[in-house]
C-alpha cells in the first residue's frame, strides 16, 4: 500500500514539476523531439524517392504496370501514360501507383503514413489534370484558372489546327519553362505533351473551330459530289455525338444492339480520315498525318464492322490519303476492303438509317458509295509519266459521273487499238462530266475547282490520243501542253486530288521530248550566223523555256501536297531540271565571254545581240593590239590567265578564237536563278 501510494505521489509530483517547468525536458522527450526530426527528413527524401520511383516507371511513355481502373476492371490495359486508351474513351480518371516492393524497408513504419500523403496528393494533381480534360471535351471552354496550368492549358487549347509545328514546339517550351514541383501541374501534363501523341491528337479534334474547319474543308474541297453523308449528319457527330450529347438507348443501339462506343470508334475513325485528307491537301502534312495515325488507331476497334458506314468512308479515306502519300500498297489494302464491303450485301439497313435516316433507299446509297470508291481508284491508277492509257480512269470517270457504265460501242473503241475516234470518246466523256457538274448543286468555289479538274483531263487526253498514233510534235500538241500549264497559274491547282498528278504530268513529259527538238532549231539559227542571245529571245524558244519553267514550279509546288510527286515522278522533275541547268550553263559561259572581251577588247563596240559578222569585224581589229593566249587554251574557257610575254597570235589561231567566240556568244537563261540577271551595259564602259 504504501508502495503504491508513493509510486502515485511521485507520479504527480513529477506531473507537477513538468508543468511548473517547461523549460526541463527528460530522455524521453528528447527521443521524441529526434523521431521528429527524423520523420521529417525522411518525409522529404520519401518525397524524392516517391518521385523519382515514379520517374522510373515511365519509359517511352508508358508505365510499367496497368492502371488502377483496368486492373480492377481486369482489363486489358496498354499502359500508357497519363491516361490509357481505356480510361480516355470512358471519360475515366486514370490513375497509376508505384508497383509495391516486396519485403520490409528500413524505416517503412514511419514512412507508412508518408507513402498514403504522397499518392493522396498524386491522386488529387491526376484528378485535377483529367478535370480539365473533361472540361475542354465536353464544353469546349477555357482551362482552369490556375496561375502554372493555364498558360500550358491554354498553349494546348490554342494549338488549333493548321498551326505549324514550331508552335507546337514553343508551347510546350513555354510549359517547361513554367513547370515548377511545387504546383498543382506534377509532371502529368508535361508527359502528355512529350509521350501522349494520341491523346493530343484527340483534343486537336475535341475543339469546335477545329472540326468545323474540317467539316467545311472535306465539303468544299475533298468530298465534292461524293453524296455519301449529308452534312447536316456529319455535324451532328462531329459536334453533338462526339460530346456524348446521344444517349445510349438511341437509334443505333435500338436496332444494332451495339455498344455506343463501338459507333464512336467508327465515328472517330472516319472523322479523323477527313482531317488527315484535308489538312493533307492545305499541305499541312505533320498535322495529316497525326490525323491518320489516329484514324487507323481508332479504325482497328471496329474494323471489321464492314456494315458500318462509318467504317466504309474511312475505309475510301485512307485509301486517297495513302495514294497522295506514294504508298500505294497500304491504300490498295484498303480500297480492297472498301470494295469487299460494298460487294457483300448488308446483313440490316440500321446504319443506312443512322447516317441517312431514309431506309428506303439501298440502291442510291449503295450507287453513291460505288461512285465514292471508283474516285479514290482514280488515284491508284498510274505512277509513270510515259504511261498513256488512262482510258480505264476514262470509264470510271463516267461511272461514277452517270451511275452507270459507258455504252458497249464507247468501250470497244477504247479497249481496241488506238484510232482517231478516241478524240470523239474524251469530247463525250468530258461532255458528260461538264453536264453533272452543272445539274449538281455544287457552290461557285466547288464548281471553278470541278472545271479546272475536267479541263485538265480534257487536254492531257487529248495528248496521249496524239502521242500514242505516233504524232510526235507540232502546233496542235503544243497548245494542248501550253493549255495544260496554264491550268497550273491558278491558285485552284493546289486544291485538286492528287488524281490530276498524272494528267499534267503527260504534258510536262511531252515538253520534255521536245527539248531536242529545239535544241535543233536553235543550232540552224546559229549555222546561219546569229548570236545565241539574240535566238533565246525568239518568240518559240522565249515561249518554252517559260512554260519549262511554270512546270517546274507547278510540280515544286504539288509535291508540297503529295509525296507521291517524288516518289514516282522523280524521272519527270530531274529532266526539267537538266532543261534548266542547261540554259544555266549558257548564261555561265556567255558571262566569262563577256568578262574576256572587257578584258582584251575594245567594247564599246561590241553587242552581243549583233550577228556573228560584226562581232567578228569587232574582235578582229582588236586582235593585233592584244596578247592573247594559245587556241587551245581559249576554246576550253575553263581559265584564263594573262600572259603579257606571249608571242602575237597567228592568223590561224584568230580563225580558230572567232569561230570559239562565235559558238559561246549570246548564251542566256530565264530560269529562277538568271531571270533577274542583268547583262552589263559595256557601251558606256572603256
Amino acid at each position: 500500500m504504501e508502495k503504491r501510494m508513493s509510486t502515485t505521489g511521485s507520479s504527480s509530483s513529477s506531473s507537477s514539476t513538468s508543468s511548473n517547468s517547461p523549460q526541463a525536458t527528460t530522455p524521453s522527450s528528447n527521443n521524441n523531439n529526434n523521431n521528429s526530426n527524423t520523420n521529417n527528413n525522411n518525409n522529404n527524401n520519401t518525397d524524392g524517392n516517391k518521385e523519382q520511383e515514379h520517374d522510373e516507371n515511365i519509359q517511352n511513355g508508358f508505365y510499367s504496370i496497368s492502371c488502377l481502373n483496368c486492373r480492377k476492371s481486369h482489363r486489358s490495359c496498354n499502359k500508357q501514360f497519363p491516361t490509357c486508351s481505356d480510361c480516355f474513351e470512358r471519360n475515366q480518371e486514370c490513375i497509376y501507383e508505384c508497383p509495391k516492393k516486396k519485403g520490409r524497408k528500413k524505416g517503412s513504419r514511419n514512412q507508412k503514413t508518408l507513402a498514403t500523403t504522397t499518392t493522396t496528393d498524386n491522386q488529387q494533381a491526376n484528378r485535377t489534370t483529367t478535370k480539365s480534360r473533361k472540361q475542354k471535351t465536353n464544353a469546349a471552354t477555357s482551362p482552369p484558372e490556375a496561375t502554372n496550368s493555364s498558360s500550358a492549358s491554354s498553349s494546348s487549347s490554342n494549338n488549333v489546327v493548321g498551326v505549324q509545328q514550331q508552335d507546337d514546339y514553343t508551347d510546350l517550351l513555354n510549359l517547361i519553362n513554367n513547370y515548377s514541383p511545387s504546383s498543382n501541374q506534377s509532371t502529368h501534363q508535361l508527359i502528355r505533351r512529350i509521350y501522349q501523341p494520341y491523346v493530343r491528337m484527340q483534343q486537336h479534334f475535341l475543339n469546335d473551330s477545329i472540326r468545323k474547319r474540317t467539316v467545311d474543308i472535306f465539303f468544299e474541297v475533298v468530298g465534292m459530289g461524293y453524296d455519301i453523308i449529308s452534312r447536316p449528319k456529319l455535324e451532328q457527330l462531329a459536334f453533338d455525338y462526339m460530346n456524348d450529347n446521344i444517349e445510349e438507348d438511341g437509334i443505333f443501339a435500338k436496332n444494332v444492339g451495339f455498344q455506343v462506343s463501338a459507333t464512336r470508334h467508327s465515328a472517330k475513325a472516319m472523322l479523323f480520315a477527313m482531317q488527315a485528307m484535308g489538312e493533307q491537301r492545305m499541305g499541312n502534312l505533320d498535322l495529316a498525318h497525326k490525323a491518320y495515325m489516329e484514324s487507323r488507331h481508332q479504325l482497328t476497334q471496329s474494323f471489321d464492322n464492314i456494315d458500318n458506314t462509318y467504317v466504309k468512308i474511312a475505309y475510301g479515306l485512307l485509301s486517297c490519303y495513302l495514294a497522295g502519300e506514294g504508298d500505294d500498297v497500304t491504300a490498295h489494302y484498303y480500297l480492297n476492303n472498301l470494295q469487299h464491303a460494298l460487294e457483300r450485301p448488308a446483313t440490316n439497313n440500321a446504319y443506312l438509317l443512322l447516317e441517312t435516316g431514309d431506309i428506303s433507299e439501298p440502291e442510291r446509297q449503295a450507287k453513291h458509295f460505288n461512285t465514292f470508291m471508283l474516285k479514290q481508284k482514280v488515284c491508284l491508277d498510274h505512277n509513270n509519266p510515259q504511261d498513256l492509257n488512262i482510258w480505264e480512269g476514262f470509264i470510271s470517270m463516267y461511272t461514277a459521273k452517270t451511275h452507270e457504265n459507258p455504252p458497249q460501242v464507247i468501250t470497244d473503241i477504247i479497249r481496241r487499238q488506238p484510232s482517231p475516234q478516241l478524240l470523239a470518246v474524251v469530247d463525250l466523256i468530258i461532255s458528260v462530266m461538264n453536264t453533272a457538274s452543272k445539274l449538281h448543286l455544287f457552290t461557285e468555289s466547288q464548281r471553278k475547282t470541278s472545271a479546272v479538274y475536267v479541263s485538265m483531263m480534257n487536254y492531257s487526253a487529248k495528248i496521249a490520243v496524239l502521242l500514242t498514233l505516233g504524232i510526235q510534235g507540232g502546233a496542235l500538241l503544243d497548245n494542248l501542253a501550253d493549255s495544260v500549264t496554264a491550268l497550273t497559274d491558278s491558285d485552284i491547282f493546289m486544291l485538286l486530288p492528287c488524281s490530276a498528278i498524272h494528267y499534267f504530268a503527260i504534258a510536262m513529259n511531252y515538253r520534255v521530248k521536245q527539248f531536242q527538238f529545239v535544241q535543233a532549231i536553235i543550232q540552224q539559227k546559229l549555222d546561219t550566223g546569229r548570236s545565241l542571245m539574240s535566238i533565246f529571245e525568239d518568240q518559240y524558244e522565249k515561249h518554252y523555256f517559260e512554260m519549262v519553267m511554270k512546270d517546274m514550279k507547278a510540280l515544286t509546288r504539288m509535291n508540297t501536297r503529295f509525296k507521291r510527286v517524288e516518289k514516282y515522278y522523280s524521272t519527270l522533275i530531274s529532266n526539267l531540271k537538266a532543261i534548266l541547268q542547261w540554259k544555266s550553263d549558257r548564261m555561265v559561259e556567255i558571262i566569262q565571254k563577256i568578262g574576256f572581251i572587257s578584258e582584251h577588247i575594245g567594247v564599246e563596240q561590241f553587242n552581243p545581240y549583233q550577228n556573228t559578222l560584226h562581232n567578228e569585224q569587232v574582235i578582229g581589229s582588236a586582235l593585233s593590239k592584244q596578247a592573247l593566249p594559245s587556241s587551245s587554251f581559249i576554246s576550253s574557257f575553263s581559265s584564263f590567265e594573262k600572259n603579257t610575254s606571249a608571242p602575237t597570235i597567228s592568223q590561224s589561231d584568230q580563225q580558230l578564237l572567232l569561230d570559239s567566240l562565235d559558238n559561246l556568244l549570246g548564251s542566256s537563261a530565264n530560269n529562277d536563278e538568271f531571270l533577274n540577271f542583268d547583262i552589263p551595259d559595256f557601251t558606256s564602259q572603256h
